[in-house]
């Protein structure tokens, strides 16, 4: 998007959940991607609204004091994603 000649807009959203076990194992995309991702984003100067489940933000509620430390802003979108098709299958599927 860009608003004028000179300068472009960059609007993020990133929708944070626990670690979905068939990509990885453990928290590690909550407890050193997410810090990571967002130290991007401060380092670049792009504003940017995480939006959790409450199983993610209950995982690292530092993470959000933090964010609301700084001036940023988080939101909701529900309580936890457990999709039926993963329960189905076998952590060795997933």
């Amino acid at each position: 998007m860009v608003d004028n000649d000179t300068h472009r807009v960059v609007v993020v959203s990133v929708d944070v959940e626990p670690d979905v076990a068939m990509f990885v194992e453990g928290r590690a995309g909550l407890e050193e991607g997410l810090p990571r991702l967002a130290d991007l984003f401060r380092r670049l100067d792009i504003p940017a609204d995480y939006y959790f489940t409450l199983d993610a933000a209950q995982l690292v509620p530092d993470f959000l004091r933090e964010r609301v430390a700084n001036g940023g802003w988080f939101g909701s979108h529900g309580v936890r994603h457990a999709p039926p098709y993963y329960a189905r299958e076998p952590a060795s599927w997933q």
